[in-house]
């Protein structure tokens, strides 16, 4: 079955307001022991960027945002994240897969977490967590451009330049894209004139 992007996205925000106060109640917390985990999660990640190893890596990127359900003892949270969150694991996996998106991207994201939980920020850690749970906003479209056929329920928030043309509309017959006063349909590369 296709991936909901709807439901993807929506998962996204539920998480990313979750886990940034999750991560942010013990930003100032974490021993040593716990910190030294996180790193050794990340290291298995990188390892297996470097291996291209894109099912481990995976595994390796839930296993760091888990852990942190686990050390602030909300792991009942995290299950149940996950109850909703199939659409958002399966658009997360393809991201990994994305060439264009570099996978060192999330690993250097999650060493700076490490840091700041290092230093016992926890104003920081909010902040990384917040913002790490907003890549899929902006890595979206490279998603989207490689895999589109793999989704259902795209749509796209009205993006417009400061002249007020759209950058990219859905409509129900498919992703269309205003460029120079065409109008292209990205599904079936039909272009037709506003």
């Amino acid at each position: 079955t296709r991936i909901d992007l709807k439901k993807s996205l929506d998962a996204r925000y539920a998480r990313q307001l979750l886990e940034s106060n999750i991560a942010g109640s013990i930003g100032d917390q974490l021993t040593d022991d716990q910190i030294q985990t996180l790193s050794d999660i990340t290291s298995k990640q990188t390892t297996a960027s470097s291996r291209d190893q894109i099912q481990r890596f995976f595994q390796m990127d839930n296993a760091f945002h888990e852990q942190i359900y686990r050390f602030a003892d909300k792991g009942n949270i995290w299950n149940w994240l996950l109850t909703f969150s199939t659409d958002l694991n399966r658009y997360r996996l393809l991201r990994v897969y994305d060439a264009n998106l570099p996978m060192d991207r999330l690993t250097d994201e999650h060493k700076a977490i490490i840091a700041a939980f290092a230093a016992h920020d926890a104003d920081k850690v909010r902040q990384l967590v917040y913002s790490h749970l907003n890549l899929m906003l902006s890595e979206q479209q490279s998603v989207l451009d490689k895999f589109l056929n793999y989704f259902t329920n795209i749509k796209y928030p009205p993006q417009r330049y400061s002249d007020g043309t759209h950058l990219l509309q859905v409509c129900q017959k498919g992703v269309w894209a205003h460029v120079d006063g065409y109008t292209i349909n990205v599904m079936s590369r039909i272009c037709v004139h506003e």
